[in-house]
């Protein structure tokens, strides 16, 4: 146990664990989910530092702040309801912008010369379990609340359910990590900026995209 469980692992968790706790008194069960699993991920954590170093490149700020802009644009606009008040569907609105926004970051790589190998994302066993065993606990205590409300509103159309999946895991899960945990991070660590300086920068540009409900 003493293997996975430090000192600072601990000063982390109880950073964490206000954020955790209130999102579930706002109703919002991804933060009961944290707060459960939190004593579960002393368990599943695995010791990855200084496995690797994290990637650094100056000029991955640049593609950083072009996409970002386009994607801030958007908020903007959402926030404000300008779509809406234009006659669009913001849902349509955000896949859309949202594959743009992957499609550039891969141009813009293209352009830079830089391969997403370069990134080196380490994936271990534990990694992986702990990401699942969140999913179910996550999917369990949703509809213990709520039922199968979530999957009933696709009215049992099991492909347009399978798309929305697909889309969630490739334009939610990979491209905001992608973009923010691996351009914007390796950017900053061009310029020296300590870690976890730049991970707090992350941190709020990410939080500023998640502003509005639809993003």
């Amino acid at each position: 146990m003493r293997g996975y469980v430090s000192k600072k692992l601990v000063i982390e968790i109880l950073f964490i664990l206000p954020f955790a706790i209130l999102p579930a008194f706002l109703e919002y069960y991804g933060g009961l989910v944290a707060l459960i699993l939190m004593p579960l991920s002393l368990l599943l954590r695995e010791n990855i530092e200084g496995n690797y170093e994290i990637y650094n490149d100056k000029k991955l700020l640049f593609n950083f702040i072009i996409v970002y802009s386009i994607l801030l644009m958007y908020v903007f606009f959402t926030a404000f309801g300008l779509y809406k008040s234009l006659g669009f569907n913001d849902e349509y609105v955000k896949n859309i912008i949202k594959i743009i926004c992957l499609t550039l970051s891969l141009i813009l790589l293209k352009i830079s010369r830089v391969s997403i190998k370069n990134f080196k994302w380490n994936v271990c066993r534990s990694h992986i379990l702990g990401t699942l065993t969140i999913a179910l606990m996550y999917a369990c205590i949703t509809i213990f609340f709520d039922g199968f409300i979530f999957i009933n509103r696709f009215n049992g159309d099991i492909v347009n359910y399978g798309f929305f999946i697909l889309k969630t895991v490739i334009l939610v899960a990979f491209f905001e990590e992608f973009l923010c945990r691996g351009i914007l991070i390796s950017a900053l660590k061009g310029y020296q900026i300590a870690e976890w300086k730049a991970n707090i920068m992350q941190a709020l540009l990410f939080g500023i995209l998640h502003c509005v409900k639809n993003i």
